[in-house]
């Protein structure tokens, strides 16, 4: 995983095409789930599992989130509002409520009214959609309204490249329907640098004469680089730090879907 991180920041800080590419490449996984920023694309991942995608990314993402780490996203938030972010305060209600009452469907079906496994099953189609409108390149509540502000039909969907089901689709415009009003988007100040923007690329984990030493410094002065939040509790051996973090509140869990750059 740190040789990823690193590799990353190397082609992300070359000059002209290259790190181009990989910042497309980044961007183009994000629109395919739906999502503009590296992590919101991991939120939804957190929620959906591995689909099957063998995207190193996608693994990277999912290996972070194992460990209770978090990426930043190396480039400006993208102007309008995203469904995805309407719709994540009762994705994310849907899959601890999912979550919560597994044991009890399993172990104890007959006092499982199955509210939260219907719930979840909508949430699931919602995932869906999103995942074939990112593809389409329909990521904001304005891509997704025609005239007169009314969603777009089934037929202007595919002639955008969009083939959704009907269920799916109904149950996507009903969660849109009752959503609350949309938050604004959020960026955290404690990830920009002292000039005030954002970090524009991965930063590296440690130098090459700082592994050369062969000293550790203690858990209190390692430094984390930007892209990942969490808190050094020891060195380990082979210049392994152990991480931790602390457990996410829904209240932090709704709000950490606005776009962190």
């Amino acid at each position: 995983m740190r040789d990823v991180l690193d590799t990353l920041d190397q082609c992300m800080t070359l000059p002209c095409e290259i790190a181009q590419f990989i910042l497309f490449h980044l961007r183009q996984e994000c629109c395919d789930h739906g999502c503009t920023a590296l992590n919101q694309m991991q939120s939804l991942l957190r929620i959906a599992g591995n689909t099957g995608s063998e995207s190193l990314l996608t693994l990277l993402l999912l290996r972070l989130d194992e460990q209770g780490l978090e990426v930043s996203t190396p480039w400006a938030p993208q102007a309008g509002l995203l469904i995805a972010e309407i719709i994540w305060p009762k994705l994310w209600c849907a899959w601890r409520a999912k979550e919560a009452s597994s044991l009890i469907d399993l172990r104890a079906p007959l006092f499982s009214s199955g509210e939260a496994h219907a719930t979840w099953e909508q949430a699931k189609q919602c995932l869906l959609a999103l995942s074939k409108l990112g593809q389409a390149g329909i990521l904001t509540i304005s891509d997704l309204q025609g005239q007169a502000r009314h969603w777009l039909t089934l037929s202007e969907l595919r002639l955008r490249s969009c083939h959704l089901t009907v269920s799916v689709y109904q149950t996507l415009c009903i969660w849109l329907d009752q959503a609350p009003a949309p938050p604004a988007i959020y960026v955290n100040p404690a990830l920009e640098t002292d000039r005030g923007t954002p970090p524009r690329h991965f930063p590296h984990h440690g130098s090459t004469s700082d592994r050369s030493k062969g000293s550790r410094p203690p858990a209190s002065r390692v430094t984390l680089p930007l892209c990942i939040r969490g808190c050094a509790r020891s060195i380990q051996s082979h210049e392994r730090v152990q991480l931790e973090s602390g457990q996410l509140s829904s209240r932090d869990a709704l709000a950490q879907f606005r776009i962190t750059t």
